[in-house]
């Protein structure tokens, strides 16, 4: 397939990246669905996710810097997924009502991509190599310091 049939068909490559990180985010939805029950687990297994495709943590800075907010693609509907369980769940007492869905969205995320944001320059996919902040030994031990951590903060 040739450059100019792909853009007949999405239109431009904005449409082309568009579609590809909507695609992706429906993957991720399938792959690690959103339980308002459950949110540490659902922290933990978003983290897992999210260190096992790397390759999603460089679309989305790629589209932080290629396609800003209001440019293109979704933005906080990105989060609409999320917003309905954790907003039924606030409604309904399951959660404390102290957070706004989008805000409880919105940290969630962002604890559980923090560890590849933060150490991303560190990990040769390469070669294979990896620092010691991508042992798994390592991984295991912050991935339940994350989950303890939102179990504390949803009980506190």
């Amino acid at each position: 397939m040739n450059k100019e049939r792909i853009y007949a068909y999405f239109g431009d490559k904005e449409r082309l990246f568009d579609a590809v990180m909507d695609q992706r985010h429906v993957e991720v939805m399938a792959a690690v669905p959103l339980d308002a029950d459950d949110l540490p687990g659902y922290v933990g297994r978003l983290f897992d996710y999210i260190i096992s495709h790397p390759d999603l943590m460089r679309l989305a800075a790629w589209k932080q810097l290629e396609r800003p907010l209001g440019q293109g693609g979704k933005n906080i509907g990105s989060y609409e997924h999320a917003l309905a369980p954790l907003t039924a769940a606030r409604d309904e007492g399951r959660i404390d009502t102290t957070f706004n869905p989008v805000d409880l969205a919105v940290i969630l995320y962002g604890l559980a991509s923090a560890w590849h944001h933060i150490f991303a320059a560190q990990r040769d996919t390469e070669s294979g190599t990896t620092d010691d902040v991508w042992s798994a030994q390592r991984l295991t031990e912050h991935r339940e310091a994350l989950i303890e951590v939102v179990r504390r903060l949803m009980t506190s």
